[in-house]
């Protein structure tokens, strides 16, 4: 599942389709000023994306949560099935 999702300042969850358990996420934070913090559970966050940054990384969860800063960042995003 790839797609770019704006990100707001309320955690949510990122759009998965029919991906049932993530194996990797590919993440970049579109914004040019603010960051968006990722995590696995609501309301804990392991990872900060700076503005304009992104990352690949293992992930052996169902879900990605995320929120951004100050003000909603559009964030481009792959999901690949475990």
């Amino acid at each position: 599942m790839a797609g770019v999702q704006a990100i707001g300042t309320a955690e949510e969850a990122l759009l998965k389709g029919d991906v049932g358990t993530i194996g990797y996420l590919a993440f970049r934070n579109l914004d040019a000023t603010n960051y968006v913090e990722l995590g696995s559970t609501t309301a804990v966050y392991s990872i900060k994306v700076p503005a304009g940054k992104g990352l690949v990384v293992p992930w052996d969860h169902t879900n990605v949560y995320a929120k951004a800063n100050t003000a909603s960042c559009d964030c481009d995003y792959l999901l690949i099935e475990l």
